[in-house]
């Protein structure tokens, strides 16, 4: 019994000093990458492209990012929180073996920027420092995201042409993903939902016609993007 207690305790002991070498070595980071930090798709590409689709799914997990010297976060609009497995490379660079995709974090000296890269490619993903201007509200809040980039995309053409009533656009809280396209919704009389695609120019909405198909593997719907329906150009 007596050796037993030693090896538990020698466990315990061993397990504490991990759990503070882990926080202490979070301390070996410059205070350069301390703050909070934003995708900066999430912003900035989406309001230069006027589009939402290629990016989507990194607003799940990987919209903000926040270092201090006591914790490392990484959240999103479905997922996220503190990053535990932090391995020290150097002063400027880590990388979070608690999350599947593993990325890596390095600090870019001459961008003021932290650069999230993964060994496979899957994501690559470039966060810059929250301005006080960034909604950072919406980033878990559903309505307020949606109503963010309704206003971005829409309000323009919905003064313009006030037949254009948009109902739910496709943001992607969901965790299915039935769009491959930037979507939204209008509302028939009886109540239902018909989506159309939709794509933005200078001055110029234009609105696609889609194809509710099924997947019989998953059971799930996905839409296919069809023929132009109608154009909505700025006056």
């Amino acid at each position: 019994m007596g050796r037993q207690r030693l090896i538990i305790v020698f466990i315990i002991v061993c397990f504490c000093f991990g759990a503070t070498f882990a926080q202490s070595n979070r301390n070996l980071l410059s205070d350069k990458l301390n703050g909070q930090w934003v995708n900066t798709s999430l912003f900035d590409s989406t309001s230069i492209k006027r589009k939402l689709s290629p990016w989507i799914n990194e607003f799940y997990g990987t919209a903000a990012l926040q270092i201090s010297r006591d914790s490392i976060m990484l959240f999103g609009c479905m997922d996220g929180g503190p990053l535990e497995k932090i391995k020290i490379i150097n002063e400027l660079s880590f990388t979070a073996g608690d999350l599947s995709f593993a990325p890596r974090f390095d600090y870019v000296k001459n961008s003021d920027l932290i650069m999230m890269t993964t060994n496979d490619d899957f994501l690559k993903i470039v966060f810059r420092r929250v301005k006080p201007t960034d909604r950072l509200d919406i980033i878990t809040n559903e309505q307020k995201f949606e109503d963010y980039f309704k206003s971005l995309f829409f309000s323009k053409y919905l003064n313009t042409d006030n037949t254009l009533k948009v109902d739910k656009l496709w943001i992607g809280f969901e965790t299915h993903t039935p769009f491959e396209f930037d979507a939204f919704a209008v509302r028939s009389k009886n109540g239902a939902l018909q989506y159309f695609g939709w794509e933005l120019t200078d001055k110029t909405l234009s609105i696609f016609q889609t194809t509710r198909n099924i997947d019989n593997d998953s059971g799930f719907y996905y839409w296919t993007k069809g023929k132009l329906d109608r154009e909505i150009n700025l006056k």
